[in-house]
C-alpha cells in the first residue's frame, strides 16, 4: 500500500509540473506590486549585465534593457501617462483622445501625438487626471502642491544599473508605439558609461520561438536558477488587452503577445523574483527575446517578442538616423532568410495583403487586344524590403498567367497560385534594399466576385 501511495503521489507531481497552469503570483493587470501595470517594489529584481531599472516621477519602477551609446529599450507603459488613466474602480479605459498610439521625436506634433503634451494631476489613491480641475480644486493650486507630472513620464525619469545606487537621468523620449508596448530612450551614453562600467549592450534575438522553449528573465542564468527560467506556452503571439475593464469603448492597449510560465510551479512559502513591466527575456545564447508585457486575464505571464517590433525599429531608425541604434539592429540575431506573409491578419478577409515590403512605385506596360479580350504585358514595381533579411515576398494576382519574374534585370524563382504570386528573391536582401521587380504576364482578364461588395465585380470587362 505505501508503495502504491507513493506512485500515485509521483504521478500527481508529475502531472502539476507539465500541465500549463496561470502564475498564481498577481492575476491583476493594475496591481501595484508583482507583474501588474507596474511596480513599486523591486526589491528582487534579477540582475543582468545589459538590465537597468528605470523610475518615473510618480514613483513607479520599470525594467528596461541598454541598447548601446545611451540607448534604452523598455515598455510603453513606462512613458506613456495613459495607464495612469486607467482606473481599475471606475472600470473604464482612458478616452481616446488622451491616448498615445505612437510618438517619435522628428521636431513634429502629429495629431495622435497631442497626447504627449498633457499634464497629469493626482485624484487620490492611484488615480490621476487630465489636469483641469481635480477633486474641484483649481489646476494652479494643484500644481503648486506638488501633485501634477507630465504625460510624459520620461521627464523626471532616472536610470539606475542593478546592483548600483548611482542613477542617471533620461533626456529624451525618442519613440513610442503603444501597439507593440515599446519604447526607445536616449541618456548621456558617457555619464552612463561612468556610473555602469559593467552595463554591455544587449544583443537582439529575432529567430523564431519554439513551443516549450526556456527562457530566462536572467541574462546570465544559471539553470539551477529555476526562478528565473520560464517555458514558452504558445510559440505564435496572440492579442492581449489591458486593463480589462473598459474594453467595450475600443480604447484598452491591445498588443500581440506570447505566453510564459515558470519551469517550476509554486511553492508553498516560496516568494519568486518580481518581473518588471519592460524587463527582458533572454534566449539560451543571451539574446533578448521580447520584454515583460504584464499578466493576461487568465493569470499567464506575457512578454512581447522581438519578432513584432524589430522590423519597426528600422522604419522608426529612418527618421531618427540613430547609428547606435542601426549598429544593435545589424547585430541582431535575424533567421538567415526571412519571409514575407500573404496575409496582414485581418479577420474579415484572411486573404487581404501582403507583407515585408512597400511598394513605391508601379508602372503598366499592357498590350490590349479587343478583339480576343486579350492582355499582354509588364507591371515594373519598385519596391522598398522592409524586413530585414528578406528571401520571399508575395503579390495579389488572379486570373493572369505569368511568364517570368525578374528582380533587377534578372529572372528568379516564383510559384503562382489562385489568388498570389510567390516571388523568391536569388539571394536574402537587407531592409531598406529597392528591387527593381518585372512581372510578365499574359491572358484573358475575367471579372471575379470580391467578398468586400456584392454589388460589383473586380477586374477587366468588355462591354459590348
Amino acid at each position: 500500500m505505501r508503495l502504491f501511495s507513493l506512485g500515485l503521489l509521483s504521478i500527481v507531481i508529475a502531472i502539476s509540473t507539465l500541465t500549463p497552469q496561470p502564475d498564481e503570483r498577481n492575476t491583476n493587470p493594475l496591481s501595484v506590486s508583482g507583474e501588474g501595470v507596474h511596480s513599486r517594489r523591486p526589491q528582487s529584481a534579477t540582475p543582468s549585465d545589459s538590465a537597468v531599472i528605470l523610475t518615473d516621477a510618480a514613483g513607479d519602477f520599470f525594467g528596461g534593457v541598454y541598447l548601446g551609446e545611451g540607448l534604452i529599450l523598455t515598455s510603453w507603459q513606462a512613458v506613456a501617462g495613459e495607464r495612469l488613466l486607467w482606473n481599475a474602480e471606475a472600470g473604464v479605459a482612458a478616452q481616446v483622445r488622451y491616448q498615445l498610439p505612437s510618438y517619435i521625436d522628428d521636431g513634429i506634433t502629429q495629431s495622435w501625438e497631442q497626447a504627449i503634451d498633457l499634464t497629469l494631476c493626482h485624484a487620490g489613491e492611484e488615480n490621476y487626471r487630465v489636469a483641469s480641475t481635480v477633486n474641484s480644486a483649481p489646476i494652479e493650486q494643484v500644481k503648486s502642491e506638488n501633485r501634477c507630472l507630465s504625460y510624459d513620464l520620461t521627464q523626471g525619469m532616472t536610470v539606475t544599473h542593478l546592483g548600483t545606487a548611482t542613477s542617471i537621468q533620461v533626456e529624451r523620449l525618442l519613440y513610442t508605439n503603444r501597439r507593440t508596448d515599446i519604447a526607445l530612450l536616449e541618456t548621456d551614453g558617457s555619464a552612463l558609461r561612468a556610473a555602469f562600467p559593467n552595463l554591455r549592450p544587449v544583443r537582439l534575438d529575432v529567430r523564431p520561438l519554439q513551443l516549450g522553449q526556456a527562457l530566462s528573465s536572467n541574462q546570465n542564468r544559471n539553470y539551477y536558477e529555476f526562478d528565473s527560467l520560464f517555458t514558452v506556452l504558445n510559440a505564435l503571439p496572440a492579442i492581449e488587452t489591458q486593463p480589462q475593464q473598459g474594453n467595450f469603448d475600443g480604447s484598452a492597449q491591445q498588443t500581440a503577445v506570447i505566453p510564459l510560465r515558470s519551469i517550476l510551479p509554486q511553492r508553498l512559502g516560496q516568494t519568486r523574483p518580481t518581473i518588471l513591466v519592460g524587463q527582458g527575456y533572454y534566449s539560451s545564447d543571451g539574446g533578448l527575446v521580447g520584454l515583460q508585457w504584464g499578466v493576461s486575464s487568465d493569470g499567464y505571464t506575457m512578454f512581447t517578442p522581438t519578432t513584432e517590433w524589430y522590423n519597426q525599429l528600422w522604419q522608426v531608425n529612418e527618421t531618427l538616423q540613430n547609428k547606435h541604434l542601426t549598429q544593435a539592429l545589424n547585430n541582431a540575431l535575424v533567421p538567415n532568410a526571412v519571409p514575407g506573409l500573404n496575409t496582414i491578419g485581418d479577420s474579415f478577409a484572411a486573404e487581404l495583403g501582403n507583407t515585408g515590403y512597400d511598394v513605391l512605385h508601379y508602372n503598366l506596360n499592357l498590350t490590349i487586344d479587343p478583339f480576343v479580350h486579350a492582355v499582354q504585358g509588364t507591371a515594373t514595381l519598385q519596391i522598398k524590403a522592409l524586413y530585414h533579411h528578406l528571401a520571399s515576398f508575395t503579390l495579389d494576382l488572379r486570373t493572369m498567367v505569368v511568364d517570368d519574374v525578374e528582380i533587377n534585370g534578372e529572372s528568379v524563382s516564383f510559384t503562382q497560385y489562385e489568388r498570389k504570386l510567390l516571388i523568391e528573391l536569388s539571394t536574402p536582401v537587407d531592409y531598406g534594399t529597392i528591387l527593381e521587380t518585372a512581372i510578365h504576364y499574359s491572358g484573358i482578364p475575367v471579372p471575379t466576385d470580391t467578398p468586400y461588395s456584392n454589388f460589383f465585380t473586380v477586374g477587366l470587362e468588355y462591354i459590348d
